[in-house]
C-alpha cells in the first residue's frame, strides 16, 4: 500500500517522532511511505531520504486578523490560515495536487485540516495520529480546551469562554470555516459538503497517542482506547558532575526570556543540561556558566529517574508525559496554546509548575516551587495512575492500524 504522512501545524519534531517506529514498521511490511511535513530540514535524521519520499507541506498561513483568546480546535483552525477564501483554495487546493500525484491508499493526518477534508473529498481513507489536544472528539470543534481544567480562568483570561456572546461568536465562525471549505471545493470540482466531523474522526480512526490524564478531552472520549505515548527517545545520555544543589534536563525552544531564566537557574545552583531546539549561540554565551552544559543532540529522556530532580520544558506533551512517568516533576514555561493546556494540567493537578515566560521576575520562585516536597510527592505518584498504559505505546497504535492495511 502507498501511506501518506501529512503534518500540516505545529513546530518542532514531536509530531514526526511519534511517527517514526509506525513507518519504519511500515516499511519492514513492504509499504511505500511518503512524507509531506511542514518542516522538511527535520527529515533527514528521523525519514532517511533512501527509505521515504519528502513532500513540502502546504502552507495556510496566519490569519490576518488572529483571534487572540483562541481557546478551541475551531479557533486554531482560524488562526492558522481558516480566515480567507484565497488561502483556503490555495491550501486545499495544493492538497488536492498532492493526493492526486501521489495516489495514496491511506493518509495519516497528525495535527492539520485541510489534508483530511481533501482525503474525504475525494474518497481515500484517512485516519488520524496525535494527542488529546490535537485529537479533539466529534463534536468539540468549539468546545474549549480547557474547560474541564482547574483555574480557567487563570489562563490567558480565558474565563470569558463560557459567555453566551463568546459561543455564538464561535458558532458563527465555525460555520464560517465549513462555508470557505465548501466553496473551495466547489472551485476545485470536488463538489463536497464539508463537516467538521470529515477532521474530527471517530475513535476507531484515531491513534490517539495519549493517556487520559494530560487529555484536555478525556470527559468527552466514547469508545476511545488510549495508545498510552511513545516517541524516537534522543541519543545523548544526559549526565551531571554533581556540582550543583539540583539536577536538571532542558529542551527548550528560544524566547526573549531564556537567558534570564538560565542566570536564575545559576544562582539557586541548578546544575543544568540544555538541549536547545533552534536556540542560537550568541543566546546562550552570555550566560554560559560551570553548572551549564549544552547538548548539539536531543537528550535521552529514558532512565533519568532518580538522578534528575526537575525537567525544564516549554510544556509540550512528549517531554511531559515522558518526565511525568519517571515521576520527575516539570517545570512548563509554554510558548503556545497548546503547552498552556498542559502547563495548566500539570499546575493543577500538583505534578509541576506552570511559568509564564513573560514573567521572568517569577522564575526562582517556580524553581523553588517545582522541587518543594508537595510538587515532589505528587509527581511522584503519576506512574501508579498511567501504569495501565505503560505497556501499550506504539505496539497498541499498530494493532489499531491493521484494518487500514489490508
Amino acid at each position: 500500500m502507498k501511506i501518506l504522512f501529512a503534518w500540516e501545524w505545529g513546530a518542532g519534531a514531536g509530531h514526526l517522532r511519534r511517527f517514526v517506529p509506525l513507518a519504519s514498521r511500515l516499511r519492514d511490511f513492504g509499504h511505500q511511505v511518503t512524507v509531506v511535513a511542514r518542516e522538511l530540514h527535520r527529515l533527514p535524521s528521523l525519514f532517511p531520504f533512501e527509505h521515504y519520499c519528502w513532500i513540502q507541506a502546504p502552507e495556510s498561513g496566519r490569519a490576518n486578523n488572529v483571534k487572540v483568546n483562541s481557546c478551541s480546535f475551531a479557533d486554531v483552525v482560524f488562526n492558522l490560515g481558516f480566515d480567507d477564501d484565497a488561502k483556503v483554495l490555495s491550501v486545499c487546493g495544493a492538497w488536492h495536487e498532492i493526493l492526486k500525484q501521489q495516489r495514496p491508499d491511506l493518509v495519516i493526518s497528525d495535527f492539520g485540516a485541510a489534508c483530511l477534508w481533501v482525503a474525504s473529498a475525494i474518497g481515500v481513507p484517512a485516519i488520524r495520529i496525535g494527542t488529546g489536544y490535537t485529537c479533539p472528539p466529534p463534536g468539540t470543534e468549539s468546545t474549549p480546551f480547557l474547560v474541564g481544567a482547574k483555574n480557567l480562568a487563570a489562563v490567558n483570561n480565558l474565563a470569558a469562554v463560557n459567555n453566551l456572546a463568546s459561543a455564538n461568536e464561535s458558532s458563527r465562525m465555525d460555520e464560517a470555516i465549513l462555508a470557505r471549505v465548501a466553496s473551495s471545493m466547489e472551485k476545485l470540482g470536488l463538489g463536497f459538503n464539508p463537516s467538521w466531523n470529515d477532521i474530527l474522526l471517530s475513535p476507531n480512526r484515531t491513534l490517539l497517542a495519549s493517556v487520559p490524564t494530560l487529555d484536555p478531552y478525556a470527559q468527552f472520549r466514547t469508545s476511545i482506547e488510549y495508545s498510552g505515548t511513545w516517541d524516537h527517545d534522543g541519543s545523548v545520555q544526559p549526565f551531571w558532575k554533581g556540582q550543583g544543589k539540583h539536577r536538571a534536563i532542558a529542551y527548550l525552544k528560544p524566547f526573549p526570556q531564556l537567558r534570564q531564566l538560565l542566570a536564575t537557574l545559576h544562582s539557586m545552583s541548578i546544575e543544568t543540561v540544555l538541549y536547545g531546539d533552534g536556540i542560537p549561540d550568541h543566546l546562550i554565551e552570555p550566560v554560559r556558566n560551570p553548572l551549564l552544559r549544552l547538548s548539539d543532540a536531543p537528550l535521552r529522556l529514558s532512565g533519568l529517574a532518580p538522578e534528575c530532580d526537575m525537567v525544564i520544558c516549554n510544556g509540550n506533551h512528549g517531554t511531559t508525559s515522558k518526565s511525568l512517568t519517571q515521576g520527575i516533576p516539570v517545570l512548563a514555561i509554554p510558548l503556545y496554546l497548546e503547552q498552556r493546556v498542559t502547563a495548566e494540567r500539570l499546575q493543577g493537578e500538583g505534578w509541576g509548575v506552570d511559568a509564564d515566560p513573560r514573567r521572568p521576575d517569577e522564575f526562582m520562585a517556580k524553581c523553588r516551587a517545582v522541587t518543594s516536597p508537595s510538587v515532589r510527592e505528587a509527581a511522584s505518584r503519576y506512574p501508579h495512575q498511567v501504569n495501565q498504559y505503560a505497556k501499550r505505546g506504539v505496539e497498541h497504535a499498530w494493532e489499531k492500524l491493521q484494518p487500514f492495511l489490508t
